[in-house]
C-alpha cells in the first residue's frame, strides 16, 4: 500500500489498521452477536473501546511506544512523519514545522507506511 493509498483511507479504516498492528484483537461475542476488541494490555473486563488513533495524540503515544526505539523501524517512523509533514506543508505553502507538530492522523499514516514497508507491501508513494 502506497502512502497515497494510506492517506486515502478513512479515519475509521486507519483506526482499525493501527489497532491491529499494535496488537488489538477482534473477536465475536457469540451470545450477544457483536464484535468486541481486546486490548493488547488487557483490561478488567477483557474488552475495551478501540482508541481513536487518527484524532487523539495521546492514543498516538501508544504507536510510538509499540516500536523499538533502538531499531531502524523507529527511525523509519520518525522519517516518515517528517516526510508526511513536508508533503502536507508544501501543498499548503505552509511554514516548515517539526515532527513534534505532526497531527495524530499524520503519525498514524507514518506508522502504517513503515509497518507496510516492513511487511513487504511497500510504503513509498
Amino acid at each position: 500500500m502506497t502512502l497515497q493509498q494510506i492517506q486515502a483511507l478513512t479515519d475509521d479504516e486507519i483506526r482499525v489498521r493501527v489497532a491491529e498492528l499494535i496488537g488489538w484483537t477482534k473477536r465475536r461475542e457469540v451470545e450477544a452477536d457483536y464484535w468486541v476488541w481486546d486490548s493488547p494490555h488487557g483490561t478488567l473486563m477483557g474488552q475495551s473501546m478501540l482508541p481513536n488513533y487518527p484524532a487523539d495524540l495521546n492514543a498516538c503515544h501508544e504507536i510510538a511506544m509499540s516500536l523499538d526505539r533502538d531499531s531502524l523501524q523507529y527511525s523509519a517512523y520518525c522519517s516518515a512523519v517528517n516526510q508526511i509533514i513536508a508533503i502536507t506543508n508544501s501543498a499548503k505553502n505552509a511554514r516548515p514545522i517539526q515532527a513534534i507538530d505532526a497531527t495524530a492522523r499524520a503519525r498514524c499514516e507514518a506508522f502504517l507506511a513503515v509497518m507496510q514497508a516492513g511487511n513487504g507491501e511497500g510504503g513509498e508513494g
